[in-house]
């Protein structure tokens, strides 16, 4: 968490390499500990910081990851965020119907955060 609060503050001076730089020690560090949620939801952070930097390529991979790891483990939260941004970026590339597609899982499954007796975040 500290590597995430320290890219939050890295990304708000715009010094956006150092903030991948530190998501991604970040997720070597999630995946080392086998900390499921912090691994989804730093990939759904360096999918967003990909879109900010106009890496559309990378972002849609990150996002794809976060919203597989997230979905396998039901961490609502991450997934519901990731399937928004994924949204966006399908909609940006023309693809309407995976945009829609996205959109549509993102929007149901924000719904059941705190409302599901398995929800698990993190």
């Amino acid at each position: 968490m500290a590597y995430e609060g320290e890219s939050f503050a890295l990304v708000a001076q715009d010094r956006l390499p150092e903030a991948k730089d530190k998501l991604e020690r970040a997720l070597t560090v999630a995946r080392e500990n086998q900390k499921l949620g912090h691994e989804s939801m730093i990939l759904q952070l360096l999918g967003e910081l990909a879109m900010r930097t106009g890496d559309r390529s990378a972002a849609t991979k990150y996002l794809e990851q976060s919203g597989q790891l997230a979905q396998k483990y039901n961490f609502y939260r991450t997934l519901g965020q990731s399937m928004i941004d994924l949204a966006g970026l399908y909609r940006e590339a023309g693809d309407l119907k995976a945009a829609e597609m996205s959109a549509s899982a993102g929007v149901g499954v924000s719904r059941r955060v705190g409302t599901d007796t398995t929800f698990r975040e993190i």
